[in-house]
């Protein structure tokens, strides 16, 4: 007899994690947590059994196959039979776009440790994967949302000129503006008397 999978216990907490969170994919470290399972197994069910989908070098799998895949193996009788069916029966991994990826649920995130990729008036990010692109702009959406937005301004926003920075540069404007206004006047005059002689 097969031996079953060892995160078969765990099938329904997950289904019930997965059907409760905001997470649209999952790669192959959060199934290794979610399965309680090695890095190459968790590689493993990605590349052999569950329906992926390629985000540039990471391959994911979608909430719904993933809730289907759990639904299949949670009703079967033999669940190593059904892998093993379902092993035989996977396509290629996808390349159609993902209309919409969420890779985490929504956790506060104090934005001073953003500083990092943002200066004041300034994102930078470096990455090496879209996964670690994803995972920067996650940290920046949490930041601001609710009362984070206020801080994120205060430490991001580039810095307005102060009100004697702003009298200065206006009154220096006014007088361009005049000195302007001087030499049209004065290049008229010139016109006019070049127009009488």
């Amino acid at each position: 007899m097969a031996k079953k999978p060892s995160w078969l216990p765990l099938a329904r907490r997950i289904r019930e994690t997965v059907q409760a969170s905001a997470i649209s994919h999952r790669d192959r470290k959060e199934i290794q947590r979610m399965f309680q399972i090695g890095r190459s197994a968790a590689g493993n069910l990605l590349r052999e059994i569950l329906p992926t989908t390629a985000l540039g070098q990471a391959h994911m799998v979608g909430k719904d196959d993933l809730l289907k895949f759990l639904d299949h193996v949670i009703e079967a009788d033999d669940v190593t039979q059904a892998c093993t069916a379902l092993r035989a029966a996977k396509e290629n991994v996808s390349r159609k776009r993902a209309r919409s990826l969420v890779v985490r649920d929504y956790e506060p995130v104090d934005p001073a440790v953003l500083s990092p990729w943002l200066k004041r008036g300034h994102l930078e990010i470096h990455f090496d994967s879209i996964t670690q692109l994803f995972d920067v702009l996650w940290k920046i959406a949490c930041a601001i949302i609710g009362d984070g937005l206020d801080e994120f301004c205060r430490l991001y926003e580039p810095e307005k000129p102060l009100d004697e920075e702003r009298t200065f540069l206006r009154a220096e404007k006014y007088a361009i503006d005049a000195e302007i206004a001087q030499m049209e006047a004065d290049w008229l005059r010139l016109q006019a008397a070049k127009v009488h002689t």
